[in-house]
């Protein structure tokens, strides 16, 4: 039934809209009732918030996958990684940009957004390599406090842009320039940028 319901709610908040889809509408068209949809979520924001998280999930899971293909070993090729899958999926669906720009205001998928980046790099601070001391350094507070408020800030505001047409430029073009600005906010050489990018160009992400 909860899987029913967040379907019923997908499909809704994209044919219509988040703020004219109610919960009768949501429960009508799964098939239940308003007592077992308060079961499991208490209003709207919580069912889009799950959505939400459940297709980060899948990002994550597309990464974790590529890490173990390709043996990726290196801190600054997983952190060009985790961006370019979560970046490529929201440029290259429709669906799921809709559904972020839908929530960007809503407090709990800030929340599941923050928290969600927060885990990674505190993931990514446990891979000690060479390049690790010079990205976090005694820095790393504040890049768990402030890099993830950057993160959602840029990257929904690109790709709002791009999903309106605001940018001419090619998803490709897009990717280059959400890994760039992230691999230069972590003090990363042109030199290594450029080596990330042609790393990124060379493997096969699952659709």
């Amino acid at each position: 039934m909860k899987e029913n319901i967040l379907s019923s709610a997908r499909k809704l908040f994209l044919e219509n809209g988040y703020s004219k889809t109610t919960l009768k509408d949501i429960v009508k068209d799964a098939n239940t009732s308003i007592g077992n949809c308060y079961f499991y979520y208490k209003n709207k924001e919580t069912i889009l918030a799950e959505i939400i998280k459940k297709d980060s999930e899948k990002g994550d899971l597309k990464v974790a996958n590529l890490i173990k293909k390709y043996k990726i070993n290196n801190l600054i090729k997983r952190i060009s990684t985790i961006i370019y899958v979560h970046s490529l999926d929201i440029l290259t669906n429709k669906d799921v940009i809709q559904l972020y720009l839908m929530g960007a205001s809503f407090p709990a998928i800030r929340k599941i957004t923050s928290e969600k980046i927060k885990n990674h790099i505190i993931e990514l601070n446990k891979f000690k390599d060479e390049s690790h001391k010079r990205i976090f350094n005694n820095e790393f507070i504040e890049i768990v406090d402030i890099f993830p408020t950057l993160y959602k800030s840029i990257f929904i505001g690109l790709a709002e842009g791009f999903y309106l047409g605001e940018f001419d430029r090619s998803v490709d073009n897009m990717l280059e320039v959400m890994v760039k600005w992230v691999l230069m906010s972590l003090n990363i050489t042109k030199e290594e940028i450029e080596e990330n990018l042609v790393f990124l160009k060379s493997i096969k992400i699952p659709e």
